[in-house]
């Protein structure tokens, strides 16, 4: 109600007396509790000064300045988180850029693995089939005259050679899978 009369140092009372205070009114502007804290936090002070006169604060005046306290907190704290938020949008959106970037690269990289696994089965369909042809002409033609060493030699070449098959028929299959178009799959 007075300066003169209050608790205050000799400094802080001819600080308020250059702007002509007579009486003063402090109340602490305190944010809530961080994650890493259990205490509030001092942001600042709102303060009412009576230059008049001397003044005998009414209880409904600290009352409406207690709240005033708490809702400039509030939109504190709320500006605050309203910043965070921006900057991680921020953030989202240049991740997001990324990918689709990235998404792109990858589809086009996948779209030259498709085209290269299509042409290189078919490229090797052609020689594969002419030696399976070649070694089913010989066994046909000259079964009874070929020593057991070379049937077993011959034997492992159509093995062989129907594995490389089975191979390409993969490629060709995984390249007909790559060339047909994807719906779009459930967000889950």
């Amino acid at each position: 109600p007075d300066i003169h009369n209050a608790d205050l140092t000799p400094c802080h009372i001819q600080l308020l007396e250059q702007f002509q205070v007579k009486a003063n009114l402090v109340v602490p502007i305190l944010l809530q509790p961080s994650e890493n804290s259990q205490t509030s936090r001092l942001w600042g002070l709102l303060v009412a000064h009576h230059c008049r006169e001397t003044r005998e604060w009414q209880t409904t005046e600290l009352s409406l300045l207690e709240d005033l306290a708490v809702q400039l907190a509030i939109a504190i704290q709320q500006n605050k988180l309203i910043s965070k938020l921006q900057k991680r949008a921020v953030d989202l959106a240049s991740a997001n850029r990324r990918l689709k970037k990235t998404s792109k690269l990858l589809a086009s990289r996948n779209q030259e693995l498709d085209e290269f696994a299509y042409v290189a089965s078919h490229a090797l369909k052609a020689p594969l089939r002419a030696i399976a042809n070649l070694a089913q002409w010989l066994q046909e033609d000259l079964g009874d005259q070929i020593p057991p060493d070379n049937q077993q030699q011959l034997d492992l070449m159509q093995t062989r050679v129907k594995r490389l098959e089975n191979f390409v028929e993969g490629l060709l299959q995984y390249s007909r899978a790559g060339r047909q178009s994807i719906e779009a799959l459930p967000v889950s």
